[in-house]
């Protein structure tokens, strides 16, 4: 799931990329379809959910219901962590795609 992210956050990713990534993730034991919910932008979503590597959290990645697109990530905290000063549960980081689209070659601005 980290590599989804980091993909959709770097770059502006295909549609048919992204429709085979969560078919791909739909096959991985270790993620679950959570159900329907709003990112942070109040937008319609469905949730993905997996553990997040520090084994305290949980990975959440949103998507469009309607286009499947990528809206965002969470990092929810449902575990004590020694260290941390939060209360499980607590959404200890996240991120929400505003807009992406391609633009053309012409609309790039100018190397430095």
């Amino acid at each position: 799931m980290a590599d989804v992210i980091s993909l959709h956050q770097s770059y502006v990713v295909p549609p048919a990329l992204t429709a085979a990534l969560w078919e791909v993730l739909a096959q991985e034991p270790s993620v679950r379809l959570v159900g329907a919910t709003h990112d942070r932008l109040g937008r319609e979503a469905i949730a993905f959910m997996t553990r997040a590597p520090d084994g305290a959290s949980q990975q959440l990645l949103l998507a469009d219901p309607e286009t499947g697109a990528y809206l965002g990530e969470e990092k929810v905290l449902v575990e004590k962590l020694d260290g941390v000063g939060f209360t499980p549960p607590a959404v200890t980081s996240f991120s929400a795609i505003v807009e992406s689209r391609r633009i053309a070659k012409t609309e790039v601005p100018p190397a430095p």
